[in-house]
């Protein structure tokens, strides 16, 4: 069974337009801190950590995402993250996002480990790839 990662983001402020309503920009930045909350408190480690002693990355390739609703300033918006894809050096992310049981917005996010030293893709190690794997959807 696809193991998910769940994360409930209050909706502040400064993630709004003039409308009160989430400015769709901010949704990415709600989806890269649900990355990296999945990475410390799910797989056990330190996004930051990878990046400054590894110099590793996951800079991002590609999003797609689809927008049901509106979502409102003080909302908490419930994100569930599942893994679409596990290549050689790439990740694809599913997220689902629901206020109150109703959904808001679909993901999917594709992030490829990258060597901060020489700018290329980097194969995902075996030890980070066995943390990851229990998170990739069943019929990936």
């Amino acid at each position: 069974m696809t193991r998910s990662f769940n994360k409930l983001v209050t909706v502040h402020w400064q993630d709004c337009d003039v409308a009160g309503i989430v400015y769709y920009p901010r949704y990415f930045d709600m989806l890269n801190v649900v990355t990296e909350d999945w990475f410390q408190e799910a797989l056990g480690t330190s996004y930051a950590e990878l990046m400054r002693s590894q110099h590793l990355g996951f800079p991002t390739v590609k999003v797609d995402c689809e927008f049901f609703m509106p979502c409102q300033y003080g909302e908490n918006i419930d994100f569930s993250l599942t893994v679409a894809a596990l290549g050689r050096s790439s990740l694809a992310l599913d997220f689902k996002g629901n206020i109150a049981g109703r959904p808001c917005l679909s993901a999917t996010h594709t992030l490829v480990m990258m060597s901060k030293d020489g700018f290329s893709a980097v194969p995902i190690p075996a030890e980070l790839r066995a943390l990851i794997a229990p998170y990739l959807n069943a019929g990936a």
